[in-house]
C-alpha cells in the first residue's frame, strides 16, 4: 500500500503528506521476503537451521510495535497548534485580551507559521492562519482544499479564542477534515481558550 501511495504522489495531481513512501515500501519488502526465505529454509532443514522459524516471528512482532510509530502523520500541524497558543498567552498576558486584527496577531503569529508537511503536485504548502473577528464559538464552515490551515476565532472583546486545523484524512488521495486534538476531556475538533481575570487590561 506504501509503494501504492508513492506512485499517486509523483503521478496524482491531489495533495499529500510529505513521506519517504518509497524507501519504507521497500523496507516492508525486504522484510517480507526476508520472512518468507527463513520461513521456507527452516522448514527444509533440519538441526540449527530450525532456528530460522523464529525470525518471521520476530521481525512480525517487530513490524507490529514499530509500525504506528513510523506512519506517515501530520504531527507537525499539532506543533503548529501549540505555537499560536504560546503567541495567544504571550499576548493576553501583556495586553489582558486575545488579538483581535491583524496587525496584532502578526506581533505573535505570522499568518504563515512556517512550511507544513503537505506538498500538492511536487509543491510544498505553508502552514496559514486565518483570523475570523467577533466570533461567538469556533468556526464551522467548510474546510476548503487545503490541509494545514488554523482557523483562529476571536471573539469582539477579545476575552475568548477557539483554535480549528485543517488536515487530510489520509495520507495520499485523502479529503480535508478538521483535526482530532487530544486535550483532557478527550478528543476534540476546536480548541478553546479564555483570559484569566487575573491578567492585566491594556
Amino acid at each position: 500500500m506504501v509503494l501504492v501511495d508513492w506512485v499517486m504522489t509523483q503521478f496524482g495531481r491531489g495533495t499529500y503528506l510529505e513521506y519517504p513512501y518509497l524507501l519504507v515500501g521497500l523496507a516492508f519488502w525486504g522484510v517480507a521476503v526476508l520472512q518468507l526465505f527463513c520461513a521456507s529454509h527452516g522448514m527444509r532443514r533440519t538441526g540449527p537451521w530450525r532456528l530460522l522459524l523464529a525470525v518471521p516471528v520476530i521481525l512480525g512482532l517487530a513490524t507490529m510495535i514499530n509500525v504506528p510509530e513510523i506512519a506517515p502523520e501530520d504531527r507537525e500541524g499539532l506543533r503548529q497548534v501549540g505555537v499560536v497558543l504560546n503567541g495567544l498567552n504571550s499576548f493576553s498576558q501583556e495586553h489582558g485580551r486575545f488579538p483581535s486584527t491583524a496587525a496584532e496577531m502578526e506581533q505573535r503569529i505570522p499568518s504563515t507559521i512556517g512550511p507544513s508537511p503537505y506538498r500538492n503536485r511536487g509543491r510544498p504548502l505553508a502552514h496559514r492562519v486565518v483570523l475570523i473577528s467577533n466570533a461567538t464559538g469556533p468556526y464551522s464552515g467548510g474546510t476548503g482544499d487545503q490541509p494545514g490551515v488554523l482557523y483562529y476565532s476571536v471573539s469582539s472583546d477579545g476575552k475568548e479564542a477557539w483554535i480549528v486545523v485543517t488536515q487530510l484524512d489520509r495520507p495520499v488521495g485523502g479529503k480535508v477534515r478538521f483535526t482530532d486534538i487530544l486535550t483532557e476531556d478527550g478528543f476534540t475538533t476546536s480548541l478553546h481558550r479564555q483570559v484569566s481575570p487575573t491578567w492585566p487590561a491594556n
